[in-house]
């Protein structure tokens, strides 16, 4: 697994005149390239979490999955304290600690630093931008507990 830890300026993902956001959009176009088998197997889907410090901020790579990216609804889970007593996902990794199978991209705030642990093994990638110090960016990747850091 991969972590990368960046700034994101807020302009648009496919914005190739902001490196935070360019370098977002590049990681997220790359995993869904090399995360769609070729062949039929049932190994679940490497996951990349991408952690945001703000929703406006999860809107704006939400849109860039939805209409550059074409990715599936299903593909993508959102989670925010907006959804977080109502998202199948969210509950799922809370109940079961683990994401499940057939998501892609998990995009989300802070909800998803304390008291959670993810026991997914295709955790591919983590992303955390803007975090506040290094505590936040030690809490959030501590969330995935089968996956070498």
């Amino acid at each position: 697994m991969q972590v990368h830890v960046r700034e994101f300026a807020g302009g648009s993902p496919d914005n190739n005149g902001n490196d935070s956001t360019a370098l977002v959009a590049r990681l997220i176009r790359q995993h869904v390239e090399t995360s769609t088998p070729q062949e039929v197997t049932t190994e679940p889907k490497p996951v990349m979490v991408i952690r945001l410090q703000s929703k406006k901020q999860l809107r704006v790579v939400q849109d860039y999955c939805r209409t550059i990216l074409n990715l599936p609804e299903d593909d993508v889970a959102v989670l925010t304290s907006d959804n977080k007593n109502t998202s199948s996902v969210f509950s799922a990794v809370v109940e079961k600690r683990r994401i499940p199978d057939g998501i892609r991209l998990v995009l989300t705030t802070s909800v998803f630093d304390l008291g959670l642990n993810v026991l997914n093994t295709n955790i591919a990638r983590l992303i955390l931008i803007e975090p506040q110090d290094s505590v936040e960016v030690i809490q959030f990747s501590a969330r995935f507990r089968n996956v070498n850091v």
